[in-house]
């Protein structure tokens, strides 16, 4: 049996194929990426009045997470081609936002001065 892992984006109407596995370890790991490239490129947010940088805290990433109607989806090929209920995107999306923004610091290079 093959899965298919989608990443629906519910904002842009968009769906876009993630990649396909015959192991469905392999394909919750595909979604888990989908997930954690997401939250990854949200920790840190910019306030241009300060020129700093600052990290998100979990509750606010986890909150934007929700609201970017980013949706992946594990599908198999079989007769049923139904979303697989193995992978809970909301729920592993709470857990990597807690361990994201639990102490975190922004790498050194980000606030590093621009050589002139």
């Amino acid at each position: 049996m093959t899965f298919f892992v989608e990443q629906l984006n519910t904002a842009r109407d968009e769906v876009v194929r993630v990649g396909a596995t015959e192991n469905l370890d392999a394909a919750i790991a595909m979604a888990k990426g989908v997930v954690d490239n997401y939250l990854h490129r949200h920790c840190y947010y910019y306030d241009a009045s300060a020129d700093a940088l600052y990290s998100a805290s979990a509750d606010s990433l986890y909150l934007t997470y929700q609201e970017s109607g980013l949706l992946p989806c594990i599908f198999r090929d079989d007769d049923e081609t139904l979303n697989v209920r193995s992978f809970d995107h909301l729920h592993y999306a709470s857990v990597q936002c807690m361990r994201l923004c639990k102490g975190i610091q922004a790498p050194t290079e980000l606030f590093a001065p621009a050589e002139v």
